[in-house]
């Protein structure tokens, strides 16, 4: 038999395929006010859900006006490690999280003796290069606290109450 067009009869295929790795961020300092001066530490914790590996993601805190981070340390456990141990300043991070993994930051900073109204601290995660996340609803998160001591303060309240009011009726 003969074939005319010799040149089809092979084909390639190619696939890319694509890490994607569930990244969540949470935020907290424990408390629920604030007051100018005092000195507060957050907890910013990072998980990699998978199912890959997010080997060079990036961790970062936006502070607010009036807030001034100090230092951050982090720790890693389930087999991820941080990009740096400790810093000064705004923390910027470039950890390893492999599925599984968690990378904890402790904040440490200070409130302006002039800050005013509503703190709002906020730190997100990013995956690196190559990775996607299929879940980025849970990239960021933050925690406010009024600079003000409020009326509520006994962990029974639900969703934001850095709106409700602290004056008494």
């Amino acid at each position: 038999v003969f074939d005319p067009a010799p040149a089809d009869n092979s084909a390639t295929d190619t696939d890319t395929i694509l890490s994607a790795a569930d990244l969540a961020v949470r935020v907290t300092d424990g408390r629920c006010y604030a007051l100018p001066g005092d000195t507060l530490s957050y907890t910013v914790t990072v998980d990699n859900a998978g199912p890959s590996n997010a080997p060079a993601a990036s961790v970062t805190d936006t502070a607010p006006a009036g807030l001034t981070v100090n230092s951050w340390t982090c720790s890693a456990i389930g087999g991820a490690a941080c990009g740096a141990v400790s810093g000064a300043g705004s923390l910027t991070d470039a950890p390893n999280l492999p599925v599984g993994g968690r990378v904890t930051y402790t904040v440490d900073a200070t409130v302006s003796g002039a800050a005013s109204g509503l703190l709002v601290y906020q730190a997100a995660v990013s995956p690196g290069a190559g990775v996607t996340d299929p879940d980025p609803a849970n990239d960021s998160d933050r925690d406010i606290d009024p600079l003000e001591v409020p009326v509520f303060c006994d962990d029974f309240e639900a969703g934001d109450t850095g709106g409700w009011s602290t004056a008494t009726p």
